[in-house]
């Protein structure tokens, strides 16, 4: 192993580091995007993209039809591109 591959390996492992702080520091933005959604939509997200719920689970679950889940989802992605837009 040469000195170089040493210099190699170290920037590897700190550009690994980087990239996981980078990637926590996201998670965390997004949590706290979807936390401030009004309750409604927070709970249709979360069932649909974080619990993998189809529409027709949800408009089960929180009893109303299947359009307004969908709606709701809309409104919840659109609320959210706005907040989140630096990170897409």
């Amino acid at each position: 192993v040469t000195e170089e591959d040493d210099l190699i390996q170290i920037k590897d492992e700190k550009e690994s580091i980087e990239s996981e702080l980078i990637k926590k520091q996201r998670q965390k933005q997004i949590m706290e995007a979807i936390d401030a959604l009004k309750p409604k939509l927070r709970e249709v997200i979360i069932m649909y993209e974080m619990q993998d719920m189809t529409y027709e689970e949800i408009s089960e679950k929180i009893h109303c039809p299947v359009g307004t889940v969908r709606s709701r989802l809309f409104n919840a992605r659109k609320e959210l591109s706005v907040t989140l837009k630096d990170l897409i």
